[in-house]
């Protein structure tokens, strides 16, 4: 339903249905052992397992959120072909900007220091205010900076 409700096209049912499958899965199976609540609990790195764990979790949301943003069913398969082909290990021909591969480096970083507390940026409040505030700025001229390099309007615009 959630797929519909943003668009009457394929792209939007297949984004609802992946997601939906997701939640049935959580309905239908309920979970009987206890969770851990943080990765790598008092190790630098995660295991093998919690690594693995990591990477299905990131790509069980962002591949249906291709074709949520994908014009096209097509457009969406195209751009997933394109992930899973052997172009993944060739150099790309376009490379990103430094500011952007900071950014996704400080957040990764931020994300993982923080992983212990309730909100990432809160690891930072034991911190005189300065360095939070420092943190603070950085992260938000960051995120603007990189959100200038490509203009697009928001997506709830065009309903």
């Amino acid at each position: 339903l959630s797929g519909l409700w943003h668009g009457a096209s394929w792209n939007f049912v297949t984004w609802g249905l992946l997601f939906a499958i997701m939640y049935a899965k959580h309905v239908l199976f309920p979970r009987r052992t206890p969770r851990t609540t943080i990765v790598a609990e008092g190790k630098m790195l995660p295991s093998l397992t919690e690594l693995r764990q990591m990477v299905f979790t990131f790509a069980s949301i962002t591949v249906p959120c291709i074709f949520f943003r994908a014009e096209s069913m097509e457009q969406g398969m195209d751009f997933i072909r394109g992930i899973v082909s052997m172009s993944l290990f060739e150099l790309p021909s376009v490379y990103p900007e430094v500011s952007l591969i900071v950014l996704m480096v400080m957040f990764g970083a931020i994300e993982w220091i923080g992983r212990h507390h309730w909100s990432p940026l809160t690891f930072f409040q034991k911190y005189p205010f300065w360095v939070q505030w420092s943190v603070y700025q950085i992260v938000i001229a960051l995120t603007w900076y990189c959100r200038a390099l490509e203009k697009s309007d928001f997506i709830y615009f065009q309903f």
